[in-house]
């Protein structure tokens, strides 16, 4: 599985180009997006998960090419955790991640064995009655990384995962993102040098729309 992005442009109305006729290629296993806010990582994940449609360039996953008409068989491919989250405040963690298993078409029982693999796995099976409004910010982040890895996509994008969290838990986040990345592509963006430097090989450096170091 490798993402291959060529020319991509990304200028919105008011004439900000956040992504500037940028190449990368991503390959297998965890690869490094570093950048400060406004770098237009976060523009760049947008694209690579279908939300936004480029000004122009090209984007390739493992060897298919993005267009419209194929959106729905790479969201297939893809888990997200974006930057910002929101999952049904009213529900319990547990209700949240099935509704969410339910929408992915994974079968009952698939689901319900992964949300007790990966609750595990983030420290949150003793919180899983808890509502979702209850929880802290980093608790919040850990559900939402949860629900990204639900389909176990075979191209999982993350966006700052250890916000908010404590070392020993950002230790043990990065810990399951490289686990997972074997034999995946495994997209860790952030701001945070520590983080990268524990668990990628390779990484790119953004800023004001560009790779500084691909």
């Amino acid at each position: 599985m490798g993402i291959k992005i060529e020319d991509l442009t990304v200028t919105f109305k008011n004439k900000v180009t956040a992504v500037n006729h940028v190449d990368l290629e991503i390959p297998k296993g965890i690869f490094g997006l570093l950048g400060e806010n406004g770098a237009g990582k976060t523009t760049l994940m947008r694209v690579l998960t279908t939300v936004l449609s480029p000004t122009s360039g090209t984007v390739t996953l493992d060897g298919m090419r993005y267009s419209e008409r194929k959106f729905e068989k790479i969201q297939r491919k893809i888990g997200y955790l974006p930057q910002e989250i929101d999952l049904y405040p009213s529900l319990t963690v547990q209700e949240c991640l099935e509704y969410m298993g339910s929408l992915s078409g994974i079968a009952r029982q698939t689901y319900k064995e992964r949300i007790s693999c990966y609750l595990e796995k983030t420290n949150l099976s003793e919180h899983r009655r808890k509502k979702m409004k209850q929880l802290s910010g980093g608790m919040k982040r850990r559900v939402g990384l949860v629900q990204a890895l639900l389909n176990e996509p075979e191209f999982l994008i993350v966006d700052e995962p250890t916000t908010g969290l404590d070392p020993e838990e950002r230790i043990r986040i990065r810990n399951l993102l490289v686990d997972f990345s074997e034999g995946r592509t495994v997209l860790f963006s952030t701001h945070v040098v520590e983080d990268l430097a524990a668990t990628c090989d390779q990484l790119a450096v953004m800023k004001k729309g560009k790779f500084l170091c691909p």
